[in-house]
C-alpha cells in the first residue's frame, strides 16, 4: 500500500484487475478533489462518484468515520467507500466554494500565504500586519507607519458587496467560510441551518452573517451543541418569505440572532 494516498499495490497471485479498479476509483476522487458538501448524515440519493467530508457527529453507515472522505460508487454493488485523510490534503468543497485543508486532526478552511510588501485581500476576514501596502479590489491602502492609513480608490472603482451562498436543500451547516457572507435559503419546505461550534470552527472575532428566507420554507437557526441567543419575545425562526436576520458573534459559542423572527 502506498504511503501517501493509501493506494493498493498490485502483487502476483492476486486479482489485480480488482486492485487496479479500486486504485483508479480512489485516484479519480483525490486528484483535483471536488467535495459535494460536508455532512454528518449520508445523503439519501447520492450521485455516482459523489465525494463528501464526514463531519461530527456522524450517523448511519458513516457513524464513527468523522473527518474521513466518503464517496459513493454504483458500479457492481452500490456502496460507500472511504479515504482516511493525511495531513496537508487539500480539497474544494463545492457547496461552500472554498478550499479545506486537513491539519492532521481536523478539516479547516485553507488560506494561501505569500510574500512581498503588498498583500491582495478578498474576503479573508483576517487582519493584516506588517504589510506596507494592501491592495483591495478597486482600492489601494497604504500604511505610512504612523498609525494612519490612507485609502485610495481609483477612478471607476466600486464597492463589491458580500458574497452570497445559496442553500437549496432543507439543511445547511454555517461554517467559517460563511463569515461576512449572505446566506439565502430557497426551499419550499422548512430549512434548518446549524451554526458550527467553536470546537470545530475557528471563528474570527466579531463575525456577522446575514440570513435571508427567499422561499416558502421556514428557516430555523440552531447552534451545534450550544444555544443561540435572541430576544425573549422571539424564536430562532425567520418570519416568512422575504424576511432576514443577522447572526453576530460576541465570543466563543456566544451568538445573537436579530431580525424579522417568528414570535415566541
Amino acid at each position: 500500500m502506498t504511503t501517501k494516498l493509501a493506494l493498493t499495490d498490485l502483487a502476483n497471485g492476486q486479482a489485480n484487475y480488482l486492485n487496479a479498479n479500486a486504485t483508479f476509483a480512489q485516484l479519480n476522487q483525490l486528484v483535483q478533489a471536488g467535495v459535494v458538501d460536508r455532512l454528518a448524515t449520508p445523503p439519501g440519493s447520492p450521485a455516482n462518484e459523489a465525494l463528501y467530508i464526514i463531519t461530527a457527529t456522524a450517523t448511519g453507515v458513516w457513524a464513527g468515520k468523522e473527518n474521513q472522505l466518503a464517496y459513493w460508487l454504483t458500479s457492481g454493488t452500490p456502496a460507500w467507500y472511504y479515504v482516511t485523510p493525511r495531513e496537508g490534503m487539500l480539497v474544494h468543497v463545492n457547496d461552500e466554494d472554498v478550499y479545506y485543508k486537513y491539519t492532521g486532526s481536523a478539516w479547516e478552511v485553507f488560506s494561501g500565504g505569500g510574500g512581498g510588501s503588498g498583500v491582495d485581500i478578498e474576503n479573508s476576514g483576517s487582519p493584516v500586519a506588517t504589510a506596507t501596502t494592501i491592495n483591495f479590489i478597486g482600492a489601494t491602502v497604504t500604511d505610512a507607519g504612523s498609525g494612519v492609513v490612507d485609502v485610495e480608490i481609483p477612478s471607476g472603482g466600486s464597492y463589491v458587496g458580500a458574497p452570497i451562498r445559496t442553500i437549496t436543500g432543507t439543511t445547511g451547516t454555517i461554517t467559517v467560510a460563511d463569515a461576512g457572507r449572505k446566506i439565502e435559503c430557497t426551499n419550499a419546505s422548512p430549512v434548518t441551518l446549524t451554526l458550527n461550534a467553536e470546537a470545530t470552527a475557528a471563528w474570527p472575532a466579531n463575525t456577522d452573517i446575514e440570513i435571508f428566507q427567499r422561499g416558502a420554507g421556514a428557516v430555523a437557526v440552531a447552534g451545534a451543541g450550544f444555544t443561540i441567543k435572541c430576544h425573549a419575545t422571539d424564536t430562532l425562526v425567520l418570519a416568512g418569505n422575504g424576511s432576514a436576520a443577522q447572526l453576530s458573534r460576541f465570543g466563543a459559542d456566544d451568538w445573537n440572532l436579530v431580525g424579522r423572527l417568528v414570535a415566541a
